[in-house]
């Protein structure tokens, strides 16, 4: 029996745009956010350090659905990220009036880019899952929960595994030296909610966070870390969109500047609008 890592009691959610659009999803947040966008850019990096000829393994256990609905402030946010030009991995269901899950961005990366790649996903709601059978080299996970994926042998021979579940900034302490073992031969993507900037407790649980991270380095000469942020929206910005990736030094190491470069200006293109009110 594989028992799932310890999960909050109090995740968060924010207030959707176009709840009409998305009713019956289930979402604790709105597709298509600055998040989503921040995800989605770092992608295309992180694809050209995989070579081409021979196949490769993607893991995403909390994958959302393929698709979800393009509703307007996402279609909006799209346009600003790529100053009306959105990249021609997306742009099938940009036409079809739908939003790829990161999931699925990424795999059109990769056929884009000719990669060679299997997908093995996860998620809660069985709707989600139901929609994946339908995606072509896509595998269901045999999961209850997203946390249990990384108790699966498969895991240890994926090439890129995508940690992105609402709650990491609460349940870090569980399944963070687990990714750490990994992270010495698979690049591994972790995307957490940072709620840091609302209170004190929300501060010294980063601080706790970023401590443990560096301790982990500097005891771990096989694994390198790079982390990128984003605020939440531009003005006075209450929590942050926060990338965490882990994996093989050399790995991390060829794809840090251009993520640095990246990380620079979309956080800076968003908060320019905060600047002055």
């Amino acid at each position: 029996m594989v028992v799932p890592f310890m999960k909050s009691n109090n995740p968060w959610q924010w207030k959707i745009a176009d709840p009409d659009a998305t009713q019956g999803m289930g979402l604790l947040y709105e597709p298509g956010n600055w998040g989503d966008l921040f995800k989605g850019l770092w992608l295309k990096p992180l694809v050209d350090l995989f070579p081409s000829d021979t196949p490769n393994t993607y893991i995403d256990p909390f994958a959302g659905r393929p698709h979800y609905p393009l509703i307007k402030p996402s279609a909006e946010r799209l346009l600003k990220t790529f100053s009306n030009t959105p990249p021609k991995s997306i742009s099938k269901h940009l036409a079809a009036g739908k939003l790829p899950s990161t999931a699925s961005w990424f795999l059109e990366e990769c056929c884009l880019q000719k990669l060679s790649w299997k997908a093995k996903v996860f998620d809660l709601s069985e709707e989600a899952r139901q929609q994946w059978l339908g995606e072509s080299k896509v595998e269901l996970l045999p999961l209850e929960d997203g946390y249990q994926s990384l108790k699966l042998e498969e895991i240890e021979t994926a090439d890129f595994l995508l940690f992105d579940p609402y709650d990491f900034f609460d349940t870090w302490r569980d399944p963070l030296p687990r990714l750490f073992e990994l992270s010495h031969s698979t690049l591994i993507l972790i995307y957490m909610f940072n709620k840091a900037p609302r209170g004190a407790g929300y501060f010294q649980n980063y601080r706790a966070l970023k401590r443990t991270l560096e301790n982990e380095l500097q005891s771990n000469p096989l694994s390198e870390m790079f982390w990128g942020r984003c605020p939440q929206d531009s003005t006075l910005p209450r929590a942050y969109h926060d990338l965490i990736l882990l994996g093989p030094k050399d790995l991390v190491r060829r794809v840090s500047p251009e993520l640095k470069e990246i990380t620079h200006s979309f956080s800076q293109m968003i908060a320019r609008e905060g600047w002055v009110e």
